[in-house]
């Protein structure tokens, strides 16, 4: 969940209305009744435990005390294990170095590792957003220079060599190489698949808990 960036006049009492339904008068008589004390549990299919609403309670206590994803969209593998190499590295299964921080407790050394890609976290409405945000500024920008270069090259390598039929071995490996170079960038840019973004994740046991 992405929290909203609200302009400094936007009606914050809006997002919860209070005064209109008496609650704010409520509160100034009955200062503790603001349920404190009162477990709610909630089924809901996309809550952000790091929201700053959800984080403490008016008395000072955890607000959120404990969560079960049931969809299946955060599991993630990790029977994979690794060591620290003697540098302080373990490699992730993005193939990734990761260095292991000195403060980690981690009694038998051993770390399990894994890969989530984050586009599967994301629902529907929100991957189609981020998906397209990244073709417009990192792939666009990128792909169109690439396929200018290639077009650039191949158009100065037929200029200078304009009869095909006279090309030595190499000039024939060369034109071929180049005409592939901007084949296969019109094709990776028709067929591509965004995966989007996929982070390693390692888990370690510091002889108390996970």
């Amino acid at each position: 969940m992405i929290e909203p960036v609200l302009s400094p006049d936007y009606p914050l009492w809006a997002l919860q209305p209070k005064r209109e339904t008496t609650v704010t008068s409520f509160l100034k008589k009955y200062p503790e009744y603001d349920g404190r004390g009162v477990r709610i549990a909630i089924f809901d299919s996309g809550v952000d435990p790091g929201a700053p609403g959800l984080q403490i309670t008016s008395d000072g206590k955890p607000k959120v005390i404990d969560m079960a994803d049931t969809s299946g969209a955060g599991d993630v593998d990790t029977s994979t294990v690794v060591e620290v190499d003697d540098e302080g590295f373990i490699t992730g299964l993005t193939g990734t170095k990761l260095k292991i921080s000195g403060d980690w407790t981690n009694p038998t050394g051993k770390y399990h590792v894994g890969m989530k890609n984050l586009y599967e976290l994301y629902p529907k409405s929100l991957l189609e957003r981020m998906a397209a945000e990244y073709e417009s500024s990192e792939w666009t920008p990128g792909h169109r220079r690439a396929t200018a270069d290639a077009l650039r090259e191949l158009q100065a390598f037929e200029s200078k060599h304009t009869e095909a039929m006279n090309d030595s071995l190499d000039q024939k490996l060369m034109r071929k190489e180049l005409r592939s170079r901007v084949d296969f960038l019109k094709d990776v840019d028709t067929n591509r698949q965004d995966f989007g973004p996929t982070y390693d994740c390692v888990v370690f046991h510091n002889g108390t808990d996970w």
